[in-house]
């Protein structure tokens, strides 16, 4: 599981801040678009089907990106973002933990200087 705590020393150490937010921005769009379904989701612990397949389809968007982009900081964030999209599996509380871990990084990657 992702430790929010960790993602300024992530972002400083495996040098992101050179990735633009634009590269980063729909891949965070999608994170909030299942964000937002999984926070109105009753309050059972275990996604439902759809968010999973949802989820799925984050990852399949995400390795696109990455490859377009096909650069070395963004193939250290796909290093560390998607293992544990793997983890999420149907786990209501590690997606909510990895969708705030990935805010956390662009909070940081912002912060730090990263490009716009």
């Amino acid at each position: 599981m992702l430790d929010i705590n960790t993602a300024e020393e992530f972002v400083k150490s495996k040098n992101i801040k050179s990735i633009s937010a634009s590269q980063i921005r729909k891949f965070l769009a999608a994170v909030n678009k299942i964000n937002n379904k999984v926070k109105y989701q009753n309050d059972n612990e275990v996604l439902s089907n759809d968010i999973v397949d949802e989820i799925a389809y984050m990852r399949v968007q995400f390795a696109y990106i990455v490859g377009k982009n096909n650069t070395n900081e963004m193939k250290e964030l796909y290093k560390k973002l998607d293992p544990a999209m793997a983890e999420i599996k149907t786990s209501k509380a590690a997606f909510i933990n990895f969708a705030r871990y990935v805010e956390a990084i662009i909070a940081y990657h912002k912060f730090h200087g990263g490009k716009d």
